[in-house]
């Protein structure tokens, strides 16, 4: 595949991305074993920049921070560290109960597994990430970007909420609460063990897809759904008595 760049671009690499912190146990301890970690800002996007970045391309991460925030200078440091450039407004937290960054949790792994991390994306101001906070004409246009990375995963999963937005409630919500439990058990067995399991088993280890790809049929089953969902409800037939006379 012939793929052309933009020439001329200030930015080898640009992406939208929610940044954290992680700590990780020193000298490879279990996390509830351990009294001192090592703390790293994070974000899988910016990770991808890494490579680049380390080259002496110029990059940019387009976020968000909590204003007045440690944390959010901890990770402006990083990000300089790496060589990576920035830009993102900043929101007040707002109280105890506020915004703030997310925050992860990662072991080292041992034997045979990989590193297990435990997120906490609570109040995640990265959620609230708006293309409308960013310059475009003045990052896209003037000053170029070469390559707009955006997470396959995120890609995947919108794609996903399309049908989730709609079987979920109504599947969950109205029919089974309706008395039919029934139907969505059904439902979910069939699509969870017929067609969801033995797609991602032959995405992953026969078809070797991407891993976005994998995750993509993993969720599949959302949009499958959509159609059973829709002809249950429209037939009435989950409405039972869930009550008992006197």
């Amino acid at each position: 595949m012939d793929l052309k760049l933009r020439a001329n671009c200030r930015y080898a690499i640009a992406c939208p991305t929610s940044m954290g912190v992680r700590i990780t146990p020193e000298d490879r301890m279990a996390v509830h074993n351990s009294t001192r970690f090592l703390m790293t800002s994070t974000s899988a996007e910016t990770n991808v920049l890494n490579v680049a970045s380390s080259l002496g391309r110029e990059c940019l991460a387009l976020t968000k921070f909590v204003k007045d925030s440690p944390v959010a200078a901890f990770i402006k440091a990083q990000l300089r560290a790496r060589n990576i450039r920035y830009e993102g407004v900043e929101v007040e937290q707002g109280g105890p109960w506020g915004y703030r960054h997310q925050f992860n949790v990662a072991d080292s792994g041992f034997g045979l597994r990989a590193p297990r991390v435990w997120n906490d994306r609570a109040g995640e101001v990265g959620r609230t990430l708006n293309a409308s906070e960013f310059d475009i004409p003045r990052i896209f246009g003037q000053e170029g970007v070469a390559i707009l990375h955006i997470s396959g995963l995120i890609a995947a999963m919108s794609v996903v909420m399309i049908g989730m937005s709609y079987q979920m409630p109504v599947s969950f919500g109205i029919i089974q609460g309706g008395g039919d439990a029934g139907f969505t058990m059904k439902m979910n067995l069939i699509s969870t063990w017929l067609i969801v399991m033995p797609l991602s088993f032959m995405a992953a280890f026969w078809w070797r897809w991407p891993v976005e790809a994998v995750v993509l049929v993993i969720q599949s089953d959302q949009i499958f759904k959509g159609l059973p969902t829709y002809l249950r409800f429209r037939k009435y037939q989950w409405m039972k008595k869930l009550t008992q006379d006197g």
